[in-house]
């Protein structure tokens, strides 16, 4: 089952997180903390986006947008934190 949280709450849970234990967690540690601290909604957000939003805006009025997007989590899939090399660059490209 899927669960939700916009992207802003995610970045602030992370935040908040650090500054209360001075120890970082990585995306899926937190995907998994909110989780169990049933942080995480069962209905997506519903972003306040209009066309007119998008027209002349500055990076602050960007970002804003972009927290209000929705996060699709699914904490029962276990997500594998080792990335092998050839994930990164594949065995036919030169670095």
């Amino acid at each position: 089952m899927a669960y939700y949280i916009t992207y802003g709450e995610f970045q602030q849970h992370m935040k908040d997180y650090f500054f209360r234990t001075g120890s970082r967690m990585q995306f899926p540690e937190m995907a998994d903390y909110l989780y169990r601290k049933g942080l995480l909604s069962e209905t997506p957000p519903d972003p306040m986006l209009t066309s007119e939003m998008f027209g002349d805006m500055d990076d602050d009025a960007f970002n804003k947008i972009i927290d209000q997007l929705p996060l699709e989590l699914n904490p029962q899939i276990s997500i594998t934190p080792k990335v092998k090399e050839t994930d990164i660059f594949p065995n036919s490209g030169d670095v």
